[in-house]
């Protein structure tokens, strides 16, 4: 196995839309030869399995690393021998919008990637030309090992995460006292709000127990008059142990009176029709049938141990495979259930589309990838399956109430809420240290702490409210069957 390492600009695209494209196309731009006919050099060295890192070149002087990427098998090879591979019809210009260039006949070579990895470092070694595929430098490859996650701001897309405080009808902005990521403290002018505590919560699709970066964090705060108090967040190895754990505290503070949120950082629904397409009805709902189904078929054990993929693969051929479902880890490939997506299957599929609506509004701020894609190393769509599973006898136990499906409001009385949340989208520039070395616990701290700020000064109830942007049919959508972010 050998390393590899290829620079982008922003000549076509942005940082962080060129990281999305790499994530959610699994292929990286590199043509096999040159206007001349003469192979392009190093192309030949490329193999399958080979890593190649996806760095960026900000500057003649500043590089960065931002992805680690396994080589995947070419499916149409524009050579024998080669692994640069060949897209054309749908598949090309999907890839083309993105700004991959084309050839004279309309067709886009490139790299297939199967696993992808965050990969984030200052990198060292000495190389040439932009869009060009090198070996990586001693000095870079001693850092793969040391490598961290990709800090949130390099997945913005343009402007501010955060709506600042509006004046006018709402409360004065709350002072915070205490700002470090183990303890926030917030002070406010009144006690009128709309919920008395927060949990957020940092979700996993792991197959066994695990701590750290890419594990689950729960992140809570309550508030005591008109004072609020966030801890340290808990980080826990394992799904069913962060329910139980979520349980207890939740059924607690009900009894105590308290109105509590729960975000979490997986998708509520998915595109709309999937409920039809499984054969799956409810009185109450798309969205009820896909949480239910999913809550008797998705098997999860105490150790992480899980059926994912192989659900899937039974959605797949329900549907008509392969897809809708992709990305699945290379042991569970079947003739419905494939790694790749592009030049297999096309969006929508089966009348399926590949984003929800507010997929897309997400899109035009940060970095997002598709809920179809179950794993290759970075994925929502694997803790989404796992997710609703989990979400359904969550909030069956405590009687939550699941926003929007169960209606746009905040409570009147003692309840639970939750709502699918985005902790992309928050993000506070004085943790930005905190978010390089402990992004994921970094990250759920912020939206305890946006939640409270928003709710003390009047903003959050808003917050809850039928977007106004959606037309009639987008807003009946989302209700009966995609659900919305909070704060998208």
């Amino acid at each position: 196995m050998k390393n590899w390492i290829y620079f982008a600009t922003s000549e076509k695209a942005s940082l962080a839309s060129t990281i999305e494209t790499v994530i959610n196309a699994q292929f990286l731009w590199r043509s096999a030869f040159n206007e001349k006919g003469a192979r392009i050099a190093n192309v030949g060295g490329i193999q399958e399995g080979d890593h190649i890192v996806v760095g960026w070149r900000h500057s003649s002087v500043t590089r960065t690393a931002y992805l680690e990427c396994t080589v995947a098998e070419p499916l149409s090879p524009v050579a024998q021998g080669l692994v640069i591979d060949k897209l054309a019809g749908p598949s090309a210009q999907i890839l083309v919008s993105a700004g991959y260039p084309q050839n004279s006949a309309g067709e886009v070579e490139g790299v297939r990637l199967d696993d992808i990895r965050e990969c984030y470092f200052q990198v060292q070694g000495k190389y040439g030309g932009n869009n060009a595929i090198h070996k990586l430098a001693v000095e870079d490859l001693g850092q793969l090992s040391k490598a961290s996650t990709i800090p949130p701001e390099a997945l913005i897309k343009h402007g501010d995460q955060i709506p600042k405080h509006v004046s006018g009808t709402q409360a004065p902005p709350p002072t915070l006292m205490t700002s470090v990521v183990d303890q926030v403290k917030i002070q406010a002018t009144t006690a009128s709000r709309a919920f008395d505590a927060y949990v957020m919560v940092d979700w996993s699709s792991s197959s066994s127990p695990v701590t750290g970066n890419d594990s689950i964090w729960i992140a809570r705060g309550v508030w005591s008059d008109r004072t609020f108090t966030a801890g340290s967040p808990q980080n826990v190895p394992t799904r069913v142990q962060a329910v139980d754990i979520l349980r207890e505290q939740l059924l607690l503070w009900r009894n105590e009176g308290k109105r509590v949120l729960v975000g979490l950082d997986f998708a509520f629904g998915y595109p709309a029709g999937f409920a039809r397409a499984l054969g799956l009805t409810s009185a109450s709902g798309a969205w009820r049938a896909l949480h239910e189904h999913f809550a008797s078929n998705v098997k999860d054990s105490e150790q992480n141990l899980h059926n994912r993929d192989s659900f899937a693969d039974e959605c797949n051929r329900r549907v008509g495979a392969p897809g809708p479902f992709w990305g699945c880890t290379a042991s569970s490939v079947t003739g419905s259930l494939t790694q790749q997506r592009i030049g297999v299957f096309q969006f929508p599929h089966h009348k399926l589309e590949e984003w929800r609506a507010t997929d897309i509004a997400a899109r035009r701020r940060v970095t997002t990838q598709s809920v179809w894609k179950l794993n290759c190393g970075v994925s929502v769509g694997g803790q989404t399956v796992l997710g609703i599973k989990h979400l359904d006898e969550l909030a069956r136990s405590v009687e939550g109430h699941r926003w929007p499906f169960e209606g746009w409001s905040t409570p009147e009385g003692p309840a639970i809420w939750f709502a699918e949340i985005f902790p992309s989208l928050v993000r506070y520039p004085e943790w930005t240290a905190e978010y390089k070395s402990r992004r994921d616990r970094t990250q759920v701290q912020s939206c305890v702490r946006y939640a409270a700020e928003r709710d003390s000064a009047g903003m959050l109830k808003g917050d809850f409210a039928k977007p106004g942007t959606l037309d009639a049919v987008t807003l009946a959508r989302v209700e009966d069957e995609e659900g919305w972010m909070l704060w998208v």
